[in-house]
């Protein structure tokens, strides 16, 4: 009887194959809970975002040396200053933070100049919304209009929004002020 000391091409190849399956799916559930855990850090940093920007509205602030009283929340000018965000903000990671602002600097608007009803996501947020950063939009009334918060206006209400990576949905945090 003669005996083998080794596998034959067959039993090597099916082996692989099984191996290879194995650490494909094994990536792919490990790439997902990756995208999972990103997304729920993402969301905890909303979250704290929002709970900051009401402690704002609730009993205002000392940011950047000026003094802003409760019952608003900080406009996209004021909350474009860096001083503001170290202040309200000191642990957020700044490269997250992005405003409700086109490239040229200019608010855009909430609202569809047909019907005047304020977006539940703007144009802006469709087109530039990462999984990496978070948009703040401020929102103010100007006579019956929903407007975005600029300057010296007195902001209402704010929306937060960020897009998942797992579904690649954009997820939106209203003010508790409406």
């Amino acid at each position: 009887m003669r005996y083998r000391l080794g596998f034959t091409v067959v039993e090597i190849a099916v082996v692989l194959t099984i191996m290879a399956i194995l650490l494909v799916l094994g990536v792919g559930g490990y790439s997902r809970s990756q995208a999972n855990a990103r997304d729920t850090e993402r969301k905890a940093t909303a979250g704290n975002i929002a709970q900051a920007l009401e402690r704002f509205y609730t009993s205002g602030n000392v940011a950047g040396g000026t003094t802003y009283p409760a019952g608003s929340y900080p406009s996209a000018t004021v909350a474009q200053n860096a001083t503001f965000l170290t202040d309200i903000l000191p642990k957020l990671d700044r490269n997250s933070f992005k405003y409700s602002f086109n490239s040229g600097g200019t608010p855009f608007f909430l609202v569809d100049s047909a019907d005047t009803v304020v977006e539940a996501v703007p144009t802006y947020v469709n087109n530039n919304s990462t999984t990496s950063n978070i948009i703040y939009q401020p929102i103010a009334l100007s006579g019956s209009t929903w407007v975005a918060c600029t300057g010296a206006m007195e902001c209402r209400r704010y929306k937060l929004f960020y897009r998942t990576e797992v579904d690649n949905t954009i997820q939106t945090i209203e003010s508790r002020v409406q």
